[in-house]
């Protein structure tokens, strides 16, 4: 195991911590943004309800309904926004851990290709010896 074996495998585990840190927080995304659907939709049935409610518009119910889903949803809309933020970080970081391991993962194949260039010209030359070697035999004999 070489040194870059070991610096590949610290570099793909933190490559798997930084994809599955931002797949929780896509999840969060996710779970947010329905959530504003649903108040969304609540927002338009209670607002047809009411409608066909007597009473309903003239005891204040639907401006306490309208304000707390307001409220409601400038906390999810707030929470969204640290949540995409999270994200934005995080997307970077995974970037980041996804080029080293790209760059050691280059390493180690122009290591490799520069130990099978060397064993190659080492056979290489070994042949030539030994043709060199059969011929000087030849004209011995």
């Amino acid at each position: 195991m070489t040194d870059l074996d070991g610096i590949e495998d610290v570099l793909r585990a933190r490559l798997d911590m930084a994809t599955a840190r931002l797949r929780d927080i896509q999840t969060q995304e996710f779970r947010y943004r329905s959530l504003l659907q649903e108040l969304s939709t609540h927002e338009k049935t209670a607002a047809i309800e009411a409608m066909q409610m007597s009473g309903y518009n003239e005891a204040g119910h639907a401006l306490v309904w309208a304000q707390w889903v307001q409220a409601r949803r400038n906390c999810l809309n707030a929470e969204l926004a640290t949540i995409m933020a999270q994200k934005l970080s995080q997307m970077t970081a995974t970037a980041q851990a996804f080029g080293r391991l790209e760059a050691v993962e280059q390493l180690r194949r122009a290591e490799h290709d520069k130990y099978e260039t060397a064993r190659d010209l080492a056979r290489s030359e070994a042949l030539l010896g030994f043709a060199a070697l059969r011929v000087s035999r030849d004209y011995v004999s």
